[in-house]
C-alpha cells in the first residue's frame, strides 16, 4: 500500500476510471495499452479490435460499474488499465433465461438494491515500458478505495492467469489472492517425432529470442 500510494502521487502520473461520456477515448486508450502489452509478450497475439470492444461495452452498459474500470496515464500517455465487471449471474439466474418486461423491471430493482456483490476481473494490461514500476499497485489502490466506498461488493474473482505469466502471478499473490481453480490443457502430438515442450518453456524461449543481443 505504501508503494501504491507513493507511485500514485508521482509527478506526471494520473489515474481515471471509465466514463461512458468519453467512451471513444477510453476505448482507444485500452486498445493502445493492450496491443503494446501483448505484442511484447506474445508474437502471434490477436490485436484488440476497437469495434468489438465498443460493442462489448455497449451491451454491458446496463450492469457495468464505471468505477471498476481504471486507467493509468503518464504525461497523458495511457500506460495501464484494469477491467472488473460485476457478476451479472447473481441477477439473471432468477430469470429462467427469459428477459420479459417483468424481468427487466426486476433487473433494475436487483441492480439498485445491490444484489450483485461479486465481481470478476476480466482483463488487464501494462505497457512494457512501465512494468515493474509499481503502477499495477497504484491502480489496485484506486480500486480498493472504491471497495471501501461501495461496501456491498464482497468478493472479487481475478481472471485466470497462465503459469507462464510470472508478473501477473506475483501481482495476484501480493494482493493476497488465493488459487480457487486450476485449468489444465492437454496436447496430443499428432506427429510424435516433433519435440514436446510445455507452453511456458516455448514462451520463455520465444521471448529470449526476441531480446536484442548485445556484443561484449
Amino acid at each position: 500500500m505504501k508503494i501504491a500510494d507513493w507511485v500514485s502521487k508521482r509527478p506526471g502520473y494520473t489515474f481515471r476510471h471509465f466514463d461512458y461520456r468519453q467512451a471513444d477515448k477510453f476505448i482507444a486508450d485500452m486498445v493502445e495499452i493492450y496491443n503494446a502489452t501483448w505484442a511484447a509478450f506474445k508474437e502471434d497475439f490477436t490485436p484488440l479490435d476497437p469495434e468489438a470492444l465498443r460493442n462489448t461495452l455497449k451491451q454491458a452498459k446496463a450492469f457495468i460499474d464505471e468505477e471498476l474500470i481504471w486507467y493509468a496515464y503518464h504525461d497523458e500517455k495511457p500506460i495501464a488499465f484494469f477491467v472488473i465487471f460485476p457478476d451479472l449471474n447473481q441477477i439473471i439466474k432468477y430469470f429462467n433465461g427469459r428477459l420479459t418486461p417483468w424481468n427487466m423491471i426486476r433487473f433494475v430493482w436487483f441492480k439498485q438494491t445491490h444484489k450483485m456483490t461479486r465481481m470478476r476481473g476480466l482483463v488487464a494490461g501494462v505497457n512494457p515500458s512501465y512494468q515493474n514500476s509499481g503502477i499495477e499497485s497504484a491502480i489496485f489502490l484506486h480500486i480498493f478505495r472504491v471497495f471501501r466506498k461501495k461496501r456491498f461488493y464482497r468478493e472479487l474473482e481475478l481472471s485466470w492467469v497462465g503459469d507462464f505469466n510470472s508478473k501477473m502471478i506475483s501481482i495476484y499473490e501480493a494482493l493476497g489472492a488465493v488459487i480457487a481453480k486450476t485449468h489444465m490443457t492437454f496436447r496430443y502430438m499428432i506427429n510424435d517425432t516433433l519435440p514436446f515442450k510445455m507452453y511456458k518453456a516455448e514462451m520463455e524461449e520465444n521471448q529470449a529470442a526476441r531480446r536484442p543481443q548485445h556484443k561484449n
